[in-house]
């Protein structure tokens, strides 16, 4: 059987997958290991590339994984707001930080400034796009640019909490998954996503 993210799904291949995503969410891709991922999953580490051709192919598959269990737990539903999607996904992320680490690990690897982009970010293209077409529906027809700028901009407010936590511990002196910090945090979260979202709709 050939899952969708184009690898054959065995017992084997699910166990080197389980195996990469805890190594490359502590260690990224970089300082992850192909003898550890194997070691984890109980193989020999030919069968890593075996099954994806290469440590970027298994981190390709990995990526792919979490971003469709993402969009399983919080998609952006028919008649949704933005405002709803974006704070569903933030709940999402606090329950399960791993996508957002994931995504900052790919981030120092392909750095977009020096034109170096993840050779498996066109199904992510026509998903964002996707996104900002339903963006601009709910807000009554802005343009393509505009709605992606606000949508980029409401990710970033609902993720970076979970991006850079150590700073939080340190300008909070606590943790941001204690309750107190988020009765305060959510909330001013969604008001800032709720003003971009009304700030998109009178510009239409």
């Amino acid at each position: 059987m050939t899952d969708d993210a184009g690898y054959e799904s065995t017992p084997t291949s699910e166990a080197l997958i389980a195996a990469a995503r805890t190594e490359f969410t502590r260690r990224g891709f970089d300082g992850a290991r192909v003898a550890r991922i194997a070691a984890e999953a109980g193989v020999n580490k030919e069968r890593i590339y075996g099954y994806f051709g290469s440590k970027e192919g298994l981190f390709e598959v990995v990526m792919a994984k979490a971003l469709t269990e993402h969009v399983e737990h919080s998609p952006f539903l028919e008649g949704q707001t933005l405002t709803e999607h974006v704070m569903a996904a933030y709940d999402h992320h606090r329950r399960d930080p791993e996508l957002v680490r994931l995504l900052m690990w790919e981030s120092l690897h392909y750095d977009a400034d020096e034109g170096r982009t993840p050779p498996f970010s066109d199904g992510r293209r026509e998903f964002y796009r996707r996104k900002v077409e339903r963006l601009r529906a709910v807000t009554g027809g802005t343009d393509d640019l505009r709605a992606a700028v606000a949508l980029y901009a409401a990710i970033g407010l609902q993720a970076a909490p979970f991006m850079i936590p150590q700073l939080g511990a340190i300008i909070l002196d606590r943790p941001i998954s204690d309750d107190e910090v988020q009765q305060m945090l959510r909330p001013l979260i969604e008001q800032t996503v709720r003003f971009i979202e009304q700030r998109l709709t009178e510009q239409a």
